[in-house]
């Protein structure tokens, strides 16, 4: 009953990452996925599908599992819980953890798993080994958040340069990066709030718990199709944003955990 992350496929079917391994739903059952159907050890804790519909499960403690024509097989393992996939505009994977920094797979879609061809990416290349997520931005960018800060990827470089919004605050810790369907960037804090990067005007909007939010611990950020923006805390349950307001959904008003991570 523990689920920490949620992702759909285009054919409907809801995957879900749980304590106890993979999760698909239809609309009427779950089917659970386990070690004994292939996959490596450890609660999922992240899930990413990529534009061919091959799932990628990282695992706490390190293990990286892939779903691709009903098969189900381990592909990697590092020392580290597995926290985000993104895969960017040259088709290399990159998958990023809360210890041993980032692994690039340059070849994802390979079949034969002994020639995946992959580098790995630490604090001594100028990242971290401590890295919250990764997210790509609709200009093909790829942004890390990590526990020294927000950090770009440089293609022609080769290298990982501090991102820094103008104005915001330099001493709370980042927690998750999101880019809104106009390209305004959303980042979320442990113990500072939220904070709006209106790209359009360059400015900054701060909102916090005396605005109204649910808590300034912000776990995960999404929008819906509609425009509004969904904040999930750690702690106060979740807010939305419409139009400038402020809606708080907890357990006064029907949420039943006060703790969201997807």
């Amino acid at each position: 009953s523990s689920v920490y992350c949620i992702e759909q496929d285009k054919n409907g079917f809801v995957w879900l990452g749980t304590a106890s391994g993979l999760s698909r739903f239809d609309g009427h059952q779950f089917i659970n996925y386990t070690t004994e159907n292939g996959l490596a050890e450890g609660a999922v804790k992240a899930i990413f599908i990529d534009t061919l519909g091959t799932i990628w499960l990282g695992h706490a403690n390190g293990g990286i599992s892939r779903v691709y024509s009903n098969k189900i097989e381990k592909v990697l393992s590092i020392s580290a819980d597995i926290t985000s996939f993104v895969m960017d505009d040259e088709n290399a994977l990159w998958i990023s953890s809360y210890g041993e920094g980032v692994i690039k797979i340059k070849n994802p879609y390979t079949i034969i798993k002994d020639s995946i061809h992959f580098n790995q990416y630490k604090g001594q290349e100028g990242l971290s080994d401590i890295i919250f997520q990764i997210t790509q931005t609709k200009d093909g960018n790829i942004y890390f958040v990590t526990d020294v800060g927000v950090k770009r990827y440089n293609y022609q470089k080769n290298r990982f340069d501090f991102y820094k919004v103008k104005g915001m605050p330099a001493y709370f810790q980042i927690t998750y990066m999101f880019e809104s369907a106009n390209e305004d960037q959303w980042f979320g804090s442990y113990n500072g709030g939220l904070y709006h990067y209106q790209k359009e005007k360059g400015a900054l909007k701060i909102y916090d718990a005396i605005d109204g939010l649910a808590s300034n611990w912000v776990s995960t950020i999404n929008e819906d199709f509609k425009g509004n923006i969904w904040v999930g805390t750690w702690g106060g349950g979740i807010t939305k944003i419409s139009d400038g307001k402020l809606i708080t959904i907890n357990n006064k008003n029907g949420l039943k955990d006060l703790h969201i991570r997807s």
